[in-house]
């Protein structure tokens, strides 16, 4: 019979070759298909992150895939500035800065934070974290794409 392509319940991607000879499963911890919502992703990939920041370590995010997947929707959210589609990068900031201003209420912690948004295409470096400063401070988006040369940083 038939094997089915993918099974999110399940987390199993099957693909196959274009003959039908071989096909090669796969077995996630979980799949996140174009029916995830940001906040699913938020939550699969996001508040884990934000949980090893705030107990002191380094966190990264990596998206990787073929051109038109998702990656920048998933990372970045909807450009129609509709708060309820931002991505895992706005809302996890939000979150940190939430929480290290908690912290630093009812613990006296002083939390310092680097980040930077860093996009590698065709071997070249972008840094990203200026253009999406300036779209969240409503200047257009086209500048989203437009080189930099040091990081965005913040600090809280």
């Amino acid at each position: 019979g038939d094997q089915e392509t993918m099974n999110v319940e399940r987390q199993y991607v099957c693909l196959k070759d274009p003959a039908g000879q071989r096909a090669n499963e796969f077995y996630f911890d979980r799949i996140l298909d174009d029916k995830s919502t940001q906040e699913e992703c938020f939550n699969e990939v996001g508040q884990p992150l934000i949980n090893h920041v705030l107990a002191g370590y380094n966190a990264c995010c990596f998206a990787y895939g073929q051109t038109g997947s998702g990656k920048t929707y998933s990372m970045f959210g909807d450009e129609s500035g509709d708060w309820t589609k931002r991505g895992v990068i706005p809302l996890t900031m939000e979150h940190i800065f939430k929480d290290a201003l908690q912290l630093q209420r009812d613990k006296g912690v002083q939390v310092k934070c680097f980040v930077s948004f860093l996009e590698i295409y065709l071997d070249h470096i972008r840094d990203l974290g200026g253009a999406y400063q300036a779209q969240i401070a409503g200047h257009s988006s086209s500048a989203r794409g437009s080189p930099r040369s040091s990081s965005a940083r913040g600090s809280g």
